[in-house]
């Protein structure tokens, strides 16, 4: 089916759940218990429902529909359209796993009393193509999102807090070039391989960018890290090959291990005063990469930091031949890289260890 057909069918999809929803039977296929005491319903299965169009009902035997139980409809692979119910302030864990062919979620926009997506609800979704998420969402659950590869679009609210980890994993298609500012916190591996991002800034609250946020980010061109970052995790935006051009801020006290390992777009980095280490293989297979600015405040440089740079000509030192010489190295700190020099305040270092004052 074409991208065109498909939004066709997209479009019929939702007049004729909008006709269906206005006659929808009174009988109940669902499974669901109530609260008496809170005076509220949660939907706790499919029961014997056998439509490809889900609804959830505002209400059941007078009492408001409000949850969704954990894992309530995981593994419903015939569902392709679901429309909540504005009531809706709770939607459990894994509710949607592995619904691959569900394809819309209507409604969940208009459900803000709803707080957050917890952990794996859309879980391998396969088809989900896009999702606006209501205003008053402040976290995205680990595994939220993961593994659903026609996601394009999805709306991120300005009350974002946390994005935490592997929530859009693995969605290849996902296209975003802003994160809200709201956000202090992206979990590890979050957009780990969503090969479709090619621009990204990093909200102003985030301090840390964890282990394997971007990795595999493969066309990912730039990125806009703020300033008050202080650590730059281990493979962070390892794989990302068309990484041109990395601001690293002066808060930033840390590069992490592999952080920038195969970025082989990269030609320059200027890492700024302020930052102490640079781990293993921090900018190792950075094929492309010239030159590189180091700071005197660096006083570690890891294991194979740039392994197989062929095309290193310059490291930029702004310390002296005698601070650079203090620095710990390594073993293989440079292994396999080109013939570069090291330019120090006095003089300059060869590869080979010549040293040459001014």
């Amino acid at each position: 089916m074409t991208k065109c057909n498909l939004l066709i069918w997209v479009m019929i999809t939702l007049v004729v759940v909008t006709m269906i929803s206005c006659e929808w039977s009174e009988k109940i296929q669902l499974e669901y218990e109530i609260d008496e005491v809170n005076g509220t319903v949660t939907i706790t299965g499919i029961g014997t429902e056998t439509d490809d169009v889900l609804f959830i009902p505002d209400e059941i035997d007078g009492y408001p529909v409000t949850a969704i139980a954990d894992y309530a409809f995981r593994d419903c692979g015939f569902l392709q359209v679901v429309r909540l119910s504005v009531n809706i302030t709770s939607i459990g864990q894994g509710a949607f796993a592995n619904c691959y062919n569900l394809f819309m979620i209507s409604g969940l926009k208009e459900c803000t009393g709803l707080t957050e997506i917890k952990d794996s609800t859309f879980m391998n979704c396969s088809w989900l193509m896009s999702s606006d998420l209501p205003d008053s969402i402040e976290r995205i659950g680990e595994h939220a999102f993961y593994g659903c590869p026609r996601l394009i679009e999805i709306y991120l609210p300005n009350n974002l807090k946390e994005i935490d980890n592997y929530a859009f994993a693995q969605c290849v298609s996902l296209q975003i070039d802003e994160i809200p500012n709201s956000v202090a916190s992206i979990g590890l591996r979050a957009f780990d391989n969503c090969w479709s991002i090619t621009s990204l800034t990093i909200p102003p609250n985030v301090k840390t960018i964890e282990q394997g946020v971007f990795l595999g980010c493969i066309d990912l061109k730039e990125v806009s890290l703020p300033e008050g970052l202080e650590h730059i995790g281990m493979w962070a935006f390892n794989n990302c090959y068309a990484l041109e051009a990395i601001n690293i801020p002066s808060s930033v006290n840390t590069i992490g291990q592999q952080a920038f390992m195969s970025c082989n777009a990269l030609s320059n980095i200027i890492i700024p005063e302020g930052v102490k280490k640079i781990e293993h293989g921090a900018f190792a297979s950075a094929t492309s990469l010239e030159s590189i600015d180091i700071p005197k405040s660096i006083n570690f440089i890891g294991s194979f930091a740039f392994y197989q740079s062929y095309n290193l000509q310059s490291i930029n030192y702004a310390g002296t031949i005698e601070d650079w010489i203090a620095i710990e190295k390594e073993l293989n700190w440079d292994g396999e890289s080109a013939d570069f020099t090291i330019y120090c305040a006095d003089g300059q270092i060869a590869k080979d260890g010549t040293v040459t004052y001014n």
